[in-house]
Order: structure tokens, then sequence, then C-alpha cells
């Protein structure tokens, strides 16, 4: 189990760029910057992706 990003970027090898991508991409959602990421991801974020994130942020999972 990856107990913050950093470590789910170790288990899932990520290279640091994509786990670059990944942490703008969840910090936009969770920011509230839909305008920001593509369209097609817009719409899952409107069915519950938003709250998830947000539970993401409250886990401590984004701190490295």
């Amino acid at each position: 189990m990856a107990k913050n990003l950093r470590s789910f970027g170790d288990k899932t090898h990520m290279s640091a760029g994509d786990l670059a991508h990944f942490r703008n991409i969840i910090e936009m959602i969770h920011d509230g910057r839909l305008e920001d990421i593509p369209l097609f991801a817009q719409e899952a974020v409107h069915q519950g992706l938003a709250s998830l994130i947000e539970k993401i942020y409250e886990s401590g999972f984004m701190e490295e």
C-alpha cells in the first residue's frame, strides 16, 4: 500500500516526469481549476472524482 504520492510513484514505477504530471492534475482538480484539465477528464471530476481527490488530500497522501 502506498502511503504517499512518492511511494505510489515508486510502487507503480512512474518516472519523475509522470509523477510530477500526476501531481499537477490532482492539484488542479483539488484547486478547482477544471478549465486547465482536458475536457474528457472534466466529466469524471463532475461524477465524483473531485470528492475522491479531496479525500486523498485529507488523508495526507499528497505530503512527501
